[in-house]
């Protein structure tokens, strides 16, 4: 009886501290901030939303469909290549049945009608995607 009364004390005192324990933070936490307090934040650094002619690449581009001059589907959309001079987009990397291939964007034409986007490659046939080298393999035209 004895150990079965000291069992549960042990175990009442474990689950009053347990919160108390969960409450302790970490020694590098940092503080929270309290609704209301001031914070400086800087100006020129956030957005609040796209602008009309902003859009994100992800939601956008990324996965939409590659298309020739004919309107057929060639491949899809599978990154962007940024320049690092100017921060602008260069290039697309497409993805041509499980091959990805480097496309400058002065070859590609970005429309978006009745809410789908396409890029267009006027230029590209299905046949050239499959005779091009991978991406990163080595440079590729003139």
């Amino acid at each position: 009886m004895n150990k079965m009364i000291l069992g549960l004390a042990a175990a009442a005192a474990l689950a009053f501290t347990l919160p108390a324990v969960a409450q302790l933070k970490a020694p590098d936490a940092k503080p929270e901030v309290k609704a209301g307090a001031k914070v400086d934040v800087p100006q020129g650094v956030f957005y609040g939303g796209l602008g009309p002619t902003q859009y994100l690449i992800k939601s956008r581009l990324i996965g939409v469909p590659v298309v020739d001059k004919a309107g057929a589907k060639i491949a899809t959309v599978d990154d962007v290549i940024l320049g690092t001079k100017d921060d602008k987009i260069d290039g697309l990397i497409i993805d041509a049945g499980g091959k990805k291939l480097g496309v400058r964007m002065t070859a590609a034409k970005v429309e978006t009608k009745d809410g789908k986007t396409t890029v267009t490659l006027a230029a590209v046939t299905a046949e050239m995607l499959k005779v091009l080298p991978a991406f990163g393999t080595k440079a590729v035209g003139k």
